[in-house]
């Protein structure tokens, strides 16, 4: 066989390889426009041609997601989910197994999400030090039975820290925005009403929950209390949006790369937050209602962790986690 012929094929089949790889956890979002943001929107879209409600600024949505305004976004691959814990595990093993130093937490060594767990069931509450020899022994770990939950309390630097691992990115807010939404508007992933118990936000029931599995003392079937907690990635079929993608609407918040910015002819671009380091956090979250935080336009913004020592109080936020995303070659 042709030299040239052999290489051609060797390579196409490494091209395929690839992007099959790619595809299995990670979905394409096209190039093209996009409706991006909100408005006080009554009668028929000016983009889409239907009838829509009236939504009002400031009670329905935040007056930093106007004016509304068509977008292009350059084609990208996101994660189909939000990263989970057992995913994340392994990002944090592979640092203590190199004994990575990163900068900024060079007094507390490698942080650790609160809630997490040593092996051998000791607490972690703020980290533990790369100096401390009997500590590196012993991975950390999330609680029993959280493996596929997305993980949280990560904050910036940790989450764009284990994109870059992955070879990949954080997602900007508009490409967060246009893989949420799709291209024709809509309020929610999955379409313009809010659905309760689409997405896993407060007050919403777990898979389980709904379908009364849980007993109490008298062997009666009973309803749980509302959810407070996150699920398995995936576990809420109706929270998938136009491409997709999952868990866009509830489990928890997500990380973007974007800093907190007015959009183009905002009417608060005076607004001092838009001033300082804040970076976009997008998508609903177990800890707060769907109207509110699973809307695809709704923005909030965080510090990229609290303080500016680690050892002052590095934690993220419990209800953010992230997901990442990757440029076309």
């Amino acid at each position: 066989m042709n030299k040239n012929i052999l290489v051609f094929i060797l390579t196409l089949s490494l091209t395929l390889t690839l992007t099959l790889a790619s595809a299995s956890d990670m979905l394409l979002i096209p190039a093209g426009e996009f409706i991006m943001g909100s408005g006080a929107i009554q009668g028929t879209d000016p983009y889409t041609h239907t009838d829509t409600h009236t939504f009002k600024e400031g009670i329905d949505y935040g007056v930093d997601e106007i004016p509304q305004r068509k977008v292009f976004v350059k084609e990208f691959y996101i994660d189909r989910f939000e990263v989970t814990n057992a995913e994340y595990r392994e990002y944090l093993n592979y640092l203590i197994k190199n004994r990575v130093r990163l900068p900024f937490y060079e007094d507390i060594g490698i942080p650790i999400p609160e809630d997490w767990v040593y092996s051998r069931g000791e607490t972690v509450a703020a980290g533990f030090s790369l100096r401390d020899d009997a500590t590196v022994k012993v991975a950390a770990t999330y609680r029993e039975g959280t493996e596929n939950h997305p993980v949280s309390d990560v904050d910036w630097y940790m989450a764009s820290g284990y994109c870059q691992w992955k070879g990949k990115r954080l997602p900007t807010e508009n490409e967060w925005e246009k893989a949420a939404r799709g291209t024709d508007g809509r309020l929610y992933p999955w379409g313009n009403e809010e659905n309760k118990g689409y997405a896993n936000t407060r007050g919403q029931k777990t898979e389980d929950e709904k379908l009364g599995r849980l007993e109490d003392e008298k062997n009666i079937l009973t309803s749980q209390p509302l959810n407070l907690s996150t699920s398995a990635v995936g576990s809420f079929q109706g929270d998938v949006s136009p491409y997709g993608i999952h868990d866009m609407g509830g489990n928890v918040a997500e990380w973007t790369s974007s800093l907190y910015r007015p959009y183009p002819g905002s009417p608060v671009a005076e607004r001092d937050a838009f001033k300082r380091e804040f970076y976009v956090v997008r998508g609903g979250s177990y800890l707060i209602n769907a109207h509110e935080s699973a809307r695809a336009s709704a923005r909030y913004y965080m510090l990229p962790t609290r303080m500016p020592r680690a050892a002052d109080a590095w934690h993220g936020d419990g209800m953010v986690g992230f997901r990442c995303a990757k440029d076309i070659k």
